[in-house]
Order: C-alpha cells, then sequence, then structure tokens
C-alpha cells in the first residue's frame, strides 16, 4: 500500500498541467519611483505582512493608483520603525537612519515627515554608502568570534 506522500502516489494523481500565475516583480529603486509619483498616501492598517498583502490586493481592485498604495506602504513600514523608536526612548536631537532603506527615497521622504510631525527639527543622518552597515556590523560580530574561540570546531 503506497502512502499519499509517496512519488508513485503523487505520479498518479491528475496529468493536467499547472495553472500558472503571473507575478509582477518590480526591482525596488522602481517602486521607490512609483511611490514618489503618488498624489495621496492610501492608508495600509495591516501590520502583518501576509494581511497587509491582502490588503494591497483589496485596494488594487477597488481602483486605487499603484503610486498611491505604494507611497501607503512605505509610510505604513516607517510609522511601525517610528513605533519601535518611539518605545526605546524617542529621538532626542539627531537620528541615524542606516541600511538599503536609506537609499530608498520613498521611504526617507516619509522618515523626514513623520520625525519632523512626532519631534520637530531634528538632524537625520543619512550616509549614501549606509547600506554596507549591516554587513560591516557582521564582518565584526564574526571577527570578535573568531577572535575569542567561538569559531572553533571539535575534532
Amino acid at each position: 500500500m503506497s502512502s499519499r506522500f509517496s512519488p508513485s502516489a503523487r505520479r498518479s494523481r491528475s496529468s493536467a498541467p499547472a495553472k500558472t500565475v503571473q507575478v509582477e516583480l518590480m526591482r525596488t529603486d522602481l517602486v521607490a519611483c512609483m511611490a514618489m509619483e503618488a498624489t495621496k498616501s492610501v492608508r495600509i492598517n495591516s501590520t502583518c505582512t501576509v494581511f497587509a498583502g491582502a490588503e494591497l490586493r483589496d485596494r488594487l481592485a477597488l481602483g486605487e493608483r499603484r503610486e498611491d498604495i505604494l507611497a501607503g506602504l512605505h509610510r505604513a513600514i516607517i510609522l511601525r520603525a517610528m513605533s519601535i523608536i518611539s518605545r526605546s526612548g524617542g529621538v532626542t536631537d539627531q537620528f541615524t537612519f542606516t541600511g538599503g532603506v536609506a537609499n530608498n527615497e520613498a521611504a526617507v521622504r516619509e522618515l523626514r515627515k513623520l520625525v519632523q510631525e512626532n519631534y520637530g527639527d531634528i538632524t537625520i543622518n543619512i550616509n549614501p554608502a549606509s547600506i554596507y552597515t549591516g554587513a560591516l556590523g557582521a564582518a565584526a560580530f564574526a571577527r570578535r568570534a573568531v577572535e575569542n574561540g567561538a569559531g572553533e570546531t571539535a575534532s
């Protein structure tokens, strides 16, 4: 008796071709450019990625412009980050934004708006090379681990 998970059981199922779903993928820089062309920012309520995806599809089905939806998505992401920042004490006199998202013009625009709304005139430091910050930090941790013997393996 074969299991329903066995290779022979899988082959015996319908030989009809699988249905395909076309997914449109975009480069992140194009997403940011589209968001910069928004005439309004559509409110995205979901913080869960799965629910936000469904919400974005609903907004498209309702006829909202992609640019406006993407602007709303950028705002929702930055709002989520700002809520984490506020729980850790907030921003005082300056703020440093690093990582790949710091090169996303739409994310930076939303960050500047939200920092201004919540904290006033605060200096925001953004270095164009900040995309490497995470990699440099990982390398520093790895070096420290090797120096402390954590990188050794048992023989």
